[in-house]
């Protein structure tokens, strides 16, 4: 019986040696893949975007986010972005919206490429759905600039 008892303890020990083999691959691959994808990035924006849903519409001049002030249900606004590409490259833009606001807005253009110094003026336009309940939505907008 001294035998079989072993046996079993040694398939366990090669059984774990190969599963702590295939994890170290495993996140060797993905490390490599995530300072790969951080090289080729140019640059990175992230832009606060707000909205607040009520009764009366207002705006908001807010410079340093793009805020789209009070919008009633059921309502449109509009802010333009000037994304400009001043590195000696051609360069991917990538715009990716998160938070709660993200199922309202639309933004004109995505995954673009712009020339070394060309400029483009993209459109972020919030929709409010009839239903939508009273409140302040908020997010952020984050711009990428990619080696192409």
């Amino acid at each position: 019986m001294g035998k079989i008892k072993v046996k079993s303890e040694k398939k366990k020990t090669e059984k774990l040696g190969l599963v702590l083999i295939f994890l170290l691959i495993f996140f060797s691959i993905l490390f490599l893949f995530l300072l790969i994808s951080n090289l080729l990035i140019l640059d990175k924006k992230q832009i606060f975007t707000n909205v607040i849903v009520s009764n009366y519409s207002g705006f908001d001049l807010n410079s340093t986010a793009l805020k789209f002030g009070f919008v009633e249900r059921g309502q449109s606004a509009q802010r333009s972005v000037i994304i400009k590409n001043d590195f000696d490259k051609k360069a991917k833009i990538i715009i990716k919206i998160k938070g709660n606001i993200s199922d309202f807005l639309i933004v004109s253009e995505n995954n673009f490429f712009l020339e070394k110094n060309q400029s483009k003026e993209i459109d972020f336009s919030i929709l409010l759905p009839e239903d939508l309940m009273f409140g302040e939505y908020n997010g952020v907008i984050s711009i990428i600039l990619k080696k192409s």
